[in-house]
């Protein structure tokens, strides 16, 4: 700054030498030329600096010396600027005449038409010692010559001035369109007062090459001016205009030893449109996203203060200096021409800082109210404490709009991905924006009552709800307590934390459920339908479509507690366990709960990062009702079985929007054991059966076991019998499959309870040798075709296998003498011989087959 002071100190030196020389002119009443000459080798003598000019002219009336072309230039190495160079057109110093013949001339004008001023300055010294030394030499001298720089000012009018100042450090000051007009009178001392309007066009600035350069709008100022000899002076400012604000106020300085104290008191108001466009605008770089916001209206007024001194404040210093308070009205902005915000409020300014308080935002979709503070010019944060109402729905979308400014360098379309918000929640938002622009996680911190918001995440086909509750965090972690919760397959209290967005969302939370219904948050996933994993009965599941799956970037824990869970037609209460998702694979561990009256434990999941997607599922039942166990998987068996299954499971499959491919897919074990249970099998066998059965049908109708054994395993679509056997008075084992796709073959090996016969037909009379040691009869069963209408037939190979191997020499005779028991011995012999006849046959066909012969 001491350097620029003594570029203008000297600037205002080389005017003040222009109007000496004008003066000697008029003593020497010598010819032009020659004053000219001699004009110049005094001012040379006396700075330093070399002078020029093309031509010279002297008009009386109004007595004028006027030097044509002027050049002034230094190229000293001591002075604080490397180079210097003033040149203009035309140089007018006018003097009262009467003054000049009393011998005492009163300068009444100096004007410069076209000036242009180079100034070149030097690179910074390490130590000043020798200038500091003569600028103490030469102190009173250099008051001296502020006076006289002073009067020479307030005489000065300038015609379409140019200043341009540069370093090689890379700053670079344009003032172009300078003008100055005076209606001044010299008075004693040195005074000079009265009327000034000066004019500035355009002041650009850049620094360090960067892209777009400051650049100022018109500047105008018209006033009273007083500047005294001493160097004092002050402007009674009756308006200036600049940057859309118009302001008037008193300006005043006052100078003492190297500086000059300066002091200012201004009422204002402006058009903020127009100050945007021009001081904000003008000096961002072009590929910054502030280049799209523009202010549509808005008005600011107030008074500002400043006392400080020049040069030796910084920049910085003299922020602190200023003092001053305000409102805003109707404030508009918009982006890209959409409109983005409104703003009212009240403002002050004071020790380098700002304050925008009782400060209201009209945001779309938000009423925001609260404070924003920070430094003026000097580095630091700005700091904004703010209490919203949000529409949420109205709010994102206008989140979407300026995300390009919150997140320059993220990828525009992102918020797009989020979960759709809509509802109505308050929110307190604490804000620091740090000076370098980097927004860290704890520059922004939000607290607030939920209220009730739902949120829709991309894809899905229902929104989840939550109302009541509170939340608070930072941008990128809230956490969320003691909310109630509704959606797809979802109802329940709980209190979680979301963080890590944009690259992977973690969600962690605990959750007391009332409902948990799988099924319902799987087809909530898919733009349809989604698939409820596998489905063993055919006619529920068809024209259903995959899931989608959840979002990649979702990474999830909880621990749950549930009063039901609801999962591929079971329903299990009082559930506990916890629930983990990453990298679309959906995990639940350490289950329990109770099917039934009896108790379930497992584990199970779905992977969506396969494609197909696929299942998987692991339970242990303890006295679980077979009714609760089956329903799902062959209802029509569960309604007939009454037991208590003890036992373990394990199935998967794929998840796929072909029903047929999903059931080939399945695949697993299950092993199940019960004791003292009961099978109703009315509705299983045809009328062909019970007409076998006979009397021994109402035995069979109902069966009561006192141990159930069953090992399956599903493959190919089909549910294959490894082993299955019920043990009681009537036995049964089963062998064969039942297809998931409603088709069955399997065979029934009935052992009848002792004494229980069934219609044997011509194997009548041979029910002794059908009875085992336990005087029991066994019988197959074979069903097969449709699981609905299946073809069923009794299969007696059985009973012939058997009557063959118990009809042995002892057996045939045993049998001859009872069947002649039961032939009567009347004279008429006909029927009795031809019954002995056809018996004789059969058992001689018996010892063939037994024999092989």
């Amino acid at each position: 700054m001491k350097r620029i002071s003594r570029v203008v100190g000297i600037t205002l030196g080389v005017l003040v030498a222009i109007g000496l020389l004008a003066t000697v002119a008029v003593r020497l009443f010598v010819s032009p030329e020659e004053l000219k000459d001699y004009a110049l080798r005094q001012f040379e003598a006396q700075t330093g600096i070399t002078a020029q000019a093309e031509r010279a002219s002297l008009s009386v009336f109004p007595l004028a010396l006027e030097l044509h072309g002027l050049t002034l230039n230094d190229e000293a190495t001591d002075r604080a600027y490397q180079k210097l160079d003033v040149t203009a057109r035309e140089v007018v110093v006018r003097a009262d005449l009467m003054s000049i013949l009393r011998r005492n001339p009163r300068v009444q004008e100096v004007r410069l038409v076209d000036p242009v001023v180079e100034v070149e300055l030097a690179v910074a010294k390490e130590t000043i010692g020798e200038d500091a030394k003569r600028d103490e030499a030469s102190g009173e001298e250099a008051i001296d010559q502020r006076g006289k720089m002073a009067a020479a000012l307030g005489l000065l009018d300038l015609k379409n001035g140019r200043v341009h100042v540069s370093d090689a450090a890379g700053m670079d000051l344009l003032i172009t369109g300078l003008q100055t007009e005076m209606n001044l009178e010299l008075g004693a001392g040195g005074v000079a007062s009265g009327k000034i309007a000066a004019v500035v066009e355009q002041v650009t600035f850049r620094k360090d090459q960067q892209a777009s350069p400051f650049v100022s709008q018109r500047l105008e100022l018209v006033g009273d001016l007083v500047a005294a000899g001493s160097g004092a002076g002050a402007i009674d400012v009756e308006e200036m205009k600049a940057y859309g604000v118009t302001s008037s106020g008193r300006i005043e300085w006052l100078p003492a030893e190297d500086r000059t104290a300066l002091r200012a008191n201004m009422e204002f108001n402006g058009d903020l449109a127009e100050l945007h466009q021009l001081v904000i605008v003008g000096a961002l770089d072009a590929e910054s996203p502030m280049k799209g916001v523009s202010v549509d209206t808005g008005f600011v007024q107030g008074s500002l203060a400043f006392d400080g001194e020049f040069p030796g404040d910084t920049p910085d210093a003299w922020t602190h200096r200023i003092a001053g308070e305000g409102a805003i009205d109707g404030l508009r902005l918009s982006m890209d021409g959409a409109d983005t915000m409104g703003a009212k409020g009240k403002w002050s300014l004071l020790s380098g800082g700002f304050r925008l308080f009782d400060l209201e935002l009209q945001i779309p979709g938000a009423l925001t109210r609260g404070t924003i503070e920070g430094p003026i010019l000097a580095d630091g944060d700005i700091v904004a404490n703010l209490q919203a109402q949000l529409a949420l729905q109205t709010f994102q979308g206008w989140l979407d709009d300026v995300w390009p400014l919150i997140m320059p360098d993220a990828d525009a379309a992102r918020p797009a991905e989020w979960p759709r918000f809509a509802g109505n929640s308050e929110v307190n938002l604490n804000m620091t924006w740090p000076a370098d622009g980097e927004l860290a996680d704890d520059h922004i911190r939000v607290d607030g009552n939920v209220g009730s918001v739902s949120a829709q995440l991309a894809g899905w086909s229902e929104a989840f709800v939550m109302q009541g509750g509170t939340y608070s965090g930072t941008w990128k972690r809230v956490a969320v307590k003691e909310t109630t919760a509704t959606g797809p397959g979802v109802s329940g209290q709980g209190s979680f934390v979301t963080f890590g967005w944009p690259d992977v969302v973690r969600v962690e939370g605990k959750a007391a459920l009332e409902e948990f219904d799988m099924d319902a948050l799987q087809q909530a996933m898919g733009e349809e339908h989604a698939s409820r994993g596998f489905a063993l009965v055919p006619e529920a599941h068809a024209q259903e479509t995959a899931s989608a799956g959840p979002p990649a970037n979702l990474d999830m824990v909880w621990d749950l507690t549930a009063a039901q869970v609801s999962y591929q037609g079971y329903r299990v209460r009082d559930v506990s366990g916890r629930a983990t998702m990453k990298s679309q694979v959906l995990e639940f561990v350490d289950l329990d709960g109770r099917l039934g009256d009896g108790a379930v434990t497992g584990k199970g999941g779905v992977d969506w990062s396969q494609t197909p997607p696929r299942w998987h599922a692991q339970a242990k039942a303890d006295s679980v009702p077979a009714t609760e166990l089956m329903e799902p998987l062959v209802s029509s068996v569960a309604s007939a079985l009454t037991a208590k299954i003890n036992g373990t499971f394990d199935f998967e499959g794929a998840i796929t929007d072909d029903t047929a491919a999903m059931r080939k897919s399945l695949g697993g074990e299950g092993v199940a054991l019960s004791q003292h249970g009961r099978i109703v099998t009315e509705s299983f066998f045809g009328d062909r059966l019970w007409q076998f059965l006979g009397e021994a049908a109402p035995q069979v109708r109902q069966i009561d076991f006192d141990n159930m054994a069953a090992k399956v395993h599903i493959e190919g679509g089909r549910v294959v019998f490894d082993e299955m056997a019920l043990k009681g008075p009537t036995s049964v084992a089963v062998g064969g499959w039942v297809g998931l796709d409603g088709t069955c073959d399997y065979s029934l090996r009935l052992r009848l309870p002792p004494g229980a016969t069934p219609n044997l037909g011509a194997l009548a009379p041979l029910e002794q040798f059908l009875r085992d040691e336990d005087q029991r009869i066994t019988f197959g069963v074979r069903v097969h075709g449709q699981a609905k209408r299946p073809t069923i037939s009794v299969d007696t190979k059985e009973l012939e296998r058997m009557a063959m191997a118990r009809a042995g020499d002892r057996a045939s005779s045993d049998l001859k003498d009872r069947l002649k028991d039961l032939v009567p011995t009347t004279p008429d012999s006909t029927v009795s011989n031809g019954l002995k006849d056809k018996l004789d046959g059969l058992l001689g066909g018996l010892r063939r087959k037994k024999g092989g012969g």
